[in-house]
């Protein structure tokens, strides 16, 4: 995180593998927790995190991005070039790819400096036509557009415009994208919808070769069928993080550990539990955690299975916790 916050602030894409149930959703969780904390005095890293239900194609990431940088972003862009001269202000819109994106930008400006439309208003319509929505007179009138951003490659182009533009004004430093539970597309989708699906989030990934820190979560029998699906893909998911089953007791006892320490942080930050502090009593005894992990081991010993899944272990210390609480409610 610290190569990826300074120096270049290249990119860096990452994947978290799994079988079901080893708590690869929790690790994105944890990640994202710790990325908000981290970055919580830090201004302009944006943390998106996605769940892409099966889509025919990868339109609503896009569109996600766009609305989580929302007006607000786009208000610190068109407020950096208004406070520069013409002839600074147009290298660097000219600077962008897209067309479209550098008339809708030199409207917002001028609107900005002439107060022809307010600008509220404008930025609205902005982040209308950059999500792909239908092209109005309105959105013609006030930002010059004359097209509708419709295919994925041009709001992925646009995405880069505006990524970019503002890394370069110093309003942005890095684009934090989590997806989860990627493996789903390629269970529900026709082999031809998940290629396009696929190809989108490598164009993403190649169109910005800066200021991106891309964290997917998968199994591992769908990464090796996406990977043969398309081969391109494999060279741009290459730092793989392999998550296993719990096979060892001390494995448990941390998880458990982990959980319950995040459970009285919470607790404390609530301020709804006044006698919980972040050195309360154990939950569980040291026994009790570990009669549970060899109970479980067994179990999954007997179904032709080596360890114990995170999802398992959490659920039944979920039932031992409302359990042991029962009757306090």
């Amino acid at each position: 995180m610290h190569e990826f916050e300074g120096g270049e602030n290249k990119t860096r894409v990452f994947v978290v593998e799994g079988t079901q149930g080893v708590g690869k959703t929790n690790l994105l969780n944890n990640y994202q927790r710790d990325l908000e904390d981290y970055f919580s005095k830090e201004k302009g890293f944006y943390i998106i995190k996605y769940y892409p239900d099966p889509e025919r194609d990868f339109d609503r990431i896009v569109r996600r991005i766009f609305q989580d940088l929302g007006e607000v972003h786009l208000l610190k862009l068109v407020s950096a070039l208004s406070e520069m001269s013409d002839e600074e202000m147009g290298q660097e819109i000219n600077s962008l790819r897209s067309y479209e994106v550098r008339v809708m930008l030199r409207k917002l400006v001028e609107a900005t400096k002439d107060q022809s439309l307010e600008r509220s208003q404008g930025l609205a319509l902005a982040l209308q036509w950059l999500t792909g929505l239908r092209l109005l007179n309105r959105h013609r009138d006030a930002l010059g557009v004359q097209f509708r951003l419709d295919t994925v490659e041009s709001r992925t182009q646009a995405l880069h415009d505006v990524v970019y533009l503002g890394a370069k004004l110093g309003v942005l430093k890095g684009l934090i994208l989590l997806l989860d539970e990627l493996e789903k597309q390629g269970s529900t989708l026709p082999e031809k919808t998940v290629t396009l699906y696929l190809s989108a989030i490598r164009a993403l990934i190649d169109s910005l070769p800066r200021h991106l820190f891309m964290i997917l979560a998968i199994t591992p029998e769908a990464r090796t069928r996406y990977y043969g699906m398309l081969p391109a893909l494999a060279s741009r998911l290459s730092d793989i993080l392999v998550l296993n089953p719990l096979t060892e007791l001390n494995q448990a006892q941390e998880l458990y550990k982990g959980y319950l320490g995040w459970a009285r942080d919470e607790a404390v930050k609530s301020q709804k539990f006044p006698g919980v502090t972040s050195k309360s009593e154990e939950l569980f005894s040291a026994d009790e955690i570990k009669n549970l992990y060899t109970d479980l081991y067994s179990k999954s010993a007997e179904a032709a299975f080596t360890g114990v899944t995170q999802r398992e272990f959490l659920r039944q210390l979920s039932n031992m916790t409302n359990e042991k609480f029962e009757h306090l409610v």
